[in-house]
């Protein structure tokens, strides 16, 4: 059975602060030369899926900039591949930007009506691992459910937030469903990632159209969990939640653990691609002193980088400190100065001698192109 793929790059309950400001959830950068994007789009691709599309809302310029025709992931294909699905793509959505999944979905029904695919797998940016969708479709078909929904117990996340939680029997059937600030004792995080037929998601969104429903998990999820409609698969693979900065800088910082970083990139399920970019090695000054830190191709350190991420194009100068801190791409940080949980956005100019310190659950952030 084949299945086609639906990737919504924006979350509506997420908190990134300036990280979002100009571009959308999906193009946000991680792991020294990564965006989110990259890890639902690789898992689909590695799973088997070969018809995705990716529905945006706002900002996604820098987005289609990174995905472009979908090559990276051999998805610049005559029959299916890569679609960008904007906000207005029908003629009755072109007045406001859709709010949430539902009317995401709506929007884009001519997309969801020529699919051939038998199945159709949802999921979002900002759950980052190495993910085995075909197993997932494996079970749907088994279980006999309407839809199946990926979660997992123990998550790598860093804030208290308010999350969607989940609770099955041993037949895997969920039984409850609670959104809450605290893991409940006994459930399992929700992934927000799902797999169902094309006729049912057809089906849903005809029904939220004609019956004028707003609402897809409390107008059709909700329902199917009290009727013992849903299944639940828990993933086995080492995965993290991004819905706040602080779950961003726990997420990032996780990949300086070895166990954790191999877990993600030299998984069995396949690679996790990217855009290619050709970069110079990374200088080091006489100076440099690194340690516990990830950093690209085409940096120059010159300073002293601890326990920190570092993309592409960087320039830490001499006696610099640099520590827990994501530095993105071409941003440059100058003599003496000193940083501390801070986050930099791309092409951020860091003075000398500043003195910049958050904590780890409130990270400075200096948003992109920003001087300091």
């Amino acid at each position: 059975m084949k299945s086609a793929g639906i990737i919504f790059s924006d979350e509506h309950d997420v908190d990134l602060d300036g990280l979002l400001k100009e571009r959308t959830f999906a193009a946000v950068p991680y792991g020294a030369r990564y965006r989110l994007i990259d890890f639902p789009l690789s898992n689909m691709v590695n799973s088997g899926i070969r018809n995705v599309g990716i529905i945006v809302r706002k900002n996604y310029h820098s987005l289609m900039n990174h995905v472009g025709s979908g090559m990276q992931w051999d998805l610049d294909r005559k029959n299916g591949g890569l679609q960008i699905l904007p906000p207005f793509a029908t003629k009755d959505n072109t007045d406001t930007v859709y709010q949430n999944r539902l009317e995401g979905l709506i929007a884009n029904r001519t997309f969801l009506n020529d699919l051939k695919e038998d199945f159709v797998l949802i999921t979002s940016a900002g759950k980052v691992g190495s993910m085995n969708f075909a197993k997932l479709l494996d079970c749907h078909i088994r279980s006999g459910a309407r839809i199946s929904l990926l979660c997992a117990e123990n998550p790598i996340v860093g804030s208290r937030f308010k999350r969607r939680y989940v609770g099955f029997d041993e037949n895997n059937v969920i039984r409850r469903a609670e959104e809450s600030l605290e893991k409940p004792d006994g459930m399992y995080y929700s992934l927000n990632t799902f797999v169902m037929s094309r006729d049912e998601l057809q089906r849903i969104v005809s029904e939220a159209i004609e019956e004028n429903k707003f609402s897809l998990r409390r107008d059709f999820f909700d329902p199917m969990i009290k009727k013992g409609e849903m299944c639940a698969f828990p993933v086995e693979e080492t995965v993290s939640i991004i819905n706040t900065v602080e779950d961003y800088l726990v997420s990032s910082m996780a990949l300086l653990d070895p166990y954790v970083r191999s877990a993600i990139f030299k998984n069995q399920n396949g690679p996790v691609v990217t855009k290619i970019k050709d970069s110079p090695p990374t200088k080091y000054g006489p100076e440099a002193c690194v340690s516990n830190a990830l950093i690209s191709s085409g940096a120059e350190i010159d300073g002293r980088v601890r326990n920190s991420i570092i993309f592409r194009g960087v320039h830490i100068s001499r006696n610099a400190d640099i520590d827990h801190c994501i530095i993105m791409q071409n941003s440059s940080v100058s003599e003496g100065a000193s940083l501390n949980y801070a986050i930099l956005d791309k092409n951020v100019s860091i003075g000398s001698r500043c003195r910049l310190s958050g904590y780890i659950t409130h990270p400075f952030i200096a948003e992109r192109n920003e001087r300091i």
